[in-house]
């Protein structure tokens, strides 16, 4: 059926009148999403107006921006964003040509409470210190830090004041210490010159680290930041680059109310920027490098902050006069454990702590308090089970062990090191190490020191100050050389008497004398005592140079070590009196007394072997001191100590110490033997002039009832206790003047 002319006309009526009203919804449409748009850029440049105003407020600092952009992909830019000092002259505080920041909107309210990415175009920020010490922020941005502070401290329930200060949980009763630990992180990071320009953050320290100031520079700083507002949590993951040194870095953030963890790599990072913060006198190498991760985690209200750690140093060179004489360098070693912080109690724990270095390992343990205004308490363990003597040789760096070079060992050992030190009680150290090996084998002795020649005639070039004097034959080739047999006991018992009273005894160490020792050093602060045994002192002349280091000390150890374990005592006695120096180029006792007293080792009065037996710690400076001036002085009152001791030992007898009286020595000067010194009030069995014949000792023979701090197992006299007659009660041995009788080379 057609259609007629009024029917099309009314439905195109109805079409236009349809079309018009799309029209119209498509214009009021349009108009309202402008509309609001233009409200929510004004309402967000309002809150973000008002936000600033707060800022201001607080911080005292003026915060202006150019322009202010929102996209429709949930993104706003602030343009020239300038952060200035009230009063300030020249460049402003801070500056960011653009801010870019990325979020979500929520359905709560109208703000953007997640942050996916902040991003900052051409930042630059310039913190410093004036002269005085005050950094360039205004007043009410350092009150600001009391504020915190105390929020830290006193507000239990507040997330803020748990993200701000860190520490509340710990330090509830001491809440001052809370405000104290904030004052100081933020002191130490305002002593920190940064600025951010080009890419790169500079950081450079003028006020805790030694000169030249400590610099850093780090550049392609990227990675992620997430903050919910709401949920008041915090992330970021970031990575960058050293602008100079190479390497890289990896940081790795989650903070919130309940629980803050960080974690940081180092990717073949330079030691160099931590030079400028090593002890003065240390250095190490451009080349060192370190690589590893430390990660610290805190659960809200622990007082305990633990930290783990691994990381490897490689290539490492160290420098340091009481490290080595020479650089120590190629070492590489790894560190794997945990260390336990109570910031509270200010104590630090390390545990379960394993050290690698080449194919040795050891385990440590120790402990750290450090209490206010009290001094620190130390105390350390390490342990090793089952190392093959081998792998501790290698692990040993060349330059720091060059003498034990080229050994080549079997056997196996187990070692423990205990120490603890309470700086406030020296006199109670504890020093306590201990090592058991089985199944020593040597195959190959280091070339430099071939301990196994020692039982048999050998050479020996003397050396001082770098420099050789001369050599000589330790055996019956050499005319100066004098045998075991003939020394004797009064020239044996003065010396142990004077160097080491327990030779006989130990085996090559005195662990009373190194506790001593330890002791006196941190009661004086300073290196005033050694603790070097009569073996040591024989190493240490054979095959070492005199220089106090702990390279110098650590071989001489394992020398002393070997060598009791290779030598019988008698040898090493015998070896020691033969090529220890006695005065300006006078080794070997022969030549000392002939050259003191025109006579024989065995023929020495007690007096004559005291004076030679007191000047070994310092033989140079005494001949000078004594025998070209041709007495003794006031050092008499030291020989009377010294033959005192040896009559408490047995090595002579009570009665010879009164026939020595006023103990002044006489010395030769045509060759022709010198008096003893010890005239009798008349002559008997033991020979003119109080002197005793000499004889061979017998270390079985022990004399009883002798205080072990003084008497050694030493050979004194079996014959002496025969001939020796009953004497009264002694009278008390006499207080040695302040003069030094020991062997202080020490360390």
């Amino acid at each position: 059926m057609p259609i007629d002319r009024e029917t099309i006309r009314r439905r195109k009526r109805i079409a236009r009148l349809v079309l018009g009203l799309v029209v119209l919804a498509l214009v009021i449409g349009a108009s309202a999403v402008m509309t609001l748009m233009r409200s929510s850029d004004r309402m967000i440049a309002d809150r973000l107006s008002r936000a600033i105003e707060g800022i201001e407020e607080r911080t005292g600092f003026e915060i202006d921006y150019q322009d202010f952009q929102l996209e429709m992909t949930h993104m706003a830019s602030l343009f020239g964003l300038r952060v200035t000092t009230p009063g300030a002259t020249g460049e402003p505080f801070a500056f960011v040509d653009r801010v870019d920041v990325e979020f979500e909107l929520t359905p709560v309210g109208d703000i953007p409470v997640k942050l996916n990415r902040v991003r900052l175009r051409g930042a630059s920020m310039n913190v410093v210190l004036d002269e005085d010490g005050r950094p360039n922020l205004p007043t009410q941005a350092l009150a600001l830090l009391d504020d915190d502070a105390k929020t830290a401290s006193a507000d239990d329930e507040s997330p803020a004041g748990d993200l701000k200060g860190g520490l509340k949980a710990d330090l509830k009763k001491n809440p001052n210490a809370a405000k104290a630990l904030v004052r100081k992180a933020m002191a130490a990071l305002l002593g920190l010159e940064i600025v951010l320009e080009d890419g790169r953050v500079n950081l450079v320290d003028r006020h805790f680290a030694r000169r030249p100031p400590g610099r850093l520079s780090a550049k392609d700083i990227r990675g992620k930041l997430f903050v919910d507002l709401l949920g008041k949590k915090i992330s970021a993951d970031a990575k960058g680059e050293l602008a100079d040194q190479g390497g890289g870095f990896d940081v790795n953030l989650t903070a919130s109310s309940a629980q803050q963890w960080i974690e940081l790599t180092g990717r073949d990072l330079s030691l160099a920027p931590a030079d400028p913060y090593l002890p003065e006198g240390v250095r190490v190498g451009p080349q060192s490098r370190l690589q590893g991760s430390v990660s610290l985690s805190r659960t809200s209200g622990s007082k305990t902050l633990p930290i783990k750690f691994d990381g490897t140093l490689r290539d490492l060179e160290v420098e340091n006069r009481r490290l080595a004489s020479q650089p120590v360098r190629d070492v590489t070693v790894r560190a794997k454990g945990r260390l336990t912080a109570d910031l509270a109690e200010r104590r630090f724990v390390l545990s379960r702590t394993q050290v690698f270095l080449g194919p040795a390992t050891m385990t440590f343990s120790g402990r750290l308090d450090m209490p206010e205004g009290a001094k620190p308490f130390f105390e350390l363990t390490a342990m090793t089970d089952h190392l093959p003597l081998q792998d501790a040789l290698d692990a040993l760096p060349r330059d720091f062990a060059p003498v034990l070079q080229g050994a080549v060992v079997e056997g196996e050992m187990d070692g423990r090191f205990d120490v603890a030190l309470d700086f406030a009680k020296p006199s109670e150290a504890r020093f306590n190490p201990q090592l058991e090996v089985r199944d020593l084998r040597v195959i190959t002795p280091p070339p430099r020191a071939n301990i196994t020649k020692l039982n048999g005639p050998f050479r020996h070039t003397i050396r001082k100050n770098g420099k050789v004097v001369k050599t000589i034959t330790v055996g019956p080739e050499d005319p100066d050389f004098v045998r075991y047999e003939d020394l004797g006991e009064n020239i044996i018992g003065a010396v142990l008497t004077c160097e080491d009273g327990g030779f006989f005894r130990h085996h090559g160490f005195s662990l009373k004398h190194i506790r001593d020792s330890i002791r006196t050093n941190l009661r004086n602060e300073r290196f005033v005592r050694g603790a070097s045994t009569l073996s040591m002192q024989t190493t240490k002349n054979l095959w070492l140079s005199h220089e106090k280091t702990l390279s110098r000390k650590f071989q001489e150890m394992l020398l002393t070590w070997w060598m009791e374990e290779e030598i019988p005592k008698k040898r090493i006695l015998e070896i020691y009196m033969n090529i220890i120096e006695w005065g300006p180029e006078i080794y070997g006792i022969g030549p000392a007394a002939r050259h003191y007293f025109g006579k024989k080792p065995k023929d020495l009065s007690p007096l004559q072997a005291a004076f030679l037996g007191s000047i070994i710690s310092n033989p140079v400076k005494f001949h000078d001191r004594f025998y070209k001036r041709g007495y003794t002085g006031n050092w008499g009152s030291m020989l009377q100590f010294i033959l005192s001791k040896m009559a408490g030992r047995g090595t002579i007898s009570h009665e010879i110490v009164d026939w020595c009286e006023p103990f002044e020595v006489v010395f030769s000067k045509d060759g022709k033997p010198a008096p003893g010194g010890c005239k009798k009030p008349e002559e008997d069995e033991a020979g003119p002039d109080g002197e005793t014949p000499g004889g061979a000792f017998d270390e079985e023979d022990v004399p009883k009832g002798i205080s072990p701090d003084f008497a050694p197992l030493d050979p004194v006299v079996k014959s002496l206790m025969k001939k020796a007659t009953p004497t009264p009660t002694p009278a008390p041995v006499p207080t040695p003047p302040p003069l030094d009788m020991i062997d202080t080379s020490g360390l």
